[in-house]
């Protein structure tokens, strides 16, 4: 049997490094308060802060799509989103949107950064992580094939 000690030695030593990326990249990060926009016109100087582990919240009404008689609207002819609102949101969710099909209107929630009920849809997070995560999964498998 052999110890632990001298299964870490035959490792390649890129290996540790890449051990210790995926740790500080998995590792908890301290949290603090994030700061949103709480007005429609998304003015820096009225944006509060909301508190620890909380995230940013804007609703607004798409411009539409399809006209009334159901044909397609080209993006550069369609009209402007309406804002109704923009503020705090009482927990830290993952960056999302949804779109309603009855009320018409789309929620977004972020988290990640302050100011990011902004505009549009919040920036997927995560993508570094993945490809750390994949690195280190195929350094893995390389080294025990």
């Amino acid at each position: 049997m052999t110890s632990y000690s001298s299964l870490l030695s035959a490792l390649n030593p890129s290996f540790h490094l890449l051990i210790v990326l995926f740790i500080l990249v998995y590792s908890p990060v301290p949290t603090s308060q994030l700061r949103c926009y709480t007005d429609l016109e998304a003015n820096k100087a009225n944006s509060v802060e909301c508190g620890m582990n909380t995230g940013c919240l804007k609703i607004y009404k798409k411009a539409q799509g399809f006209d009334e008689e159901n044909k397609f609207i080209p993006l550069e002819k369609r009209g402007t989103d309406i804002e109704l609102f923009r503020g705090c949101f009482l927990v830290s969710v993952p960056d999302t949107c949804y779109e309603s099909s009855t009320s018409k209107l789309s929620y977004c929630w972020c988290s990640h950064r302050d100011l990011c009920n902004n505009t549009g849809r919040p920036a997927p997070l995560g993508n570094l992580k993945f490809f750390v995560l994949a690195i280190f999964v195929f350094q893995l498998v390389l080294q025990f094939l």
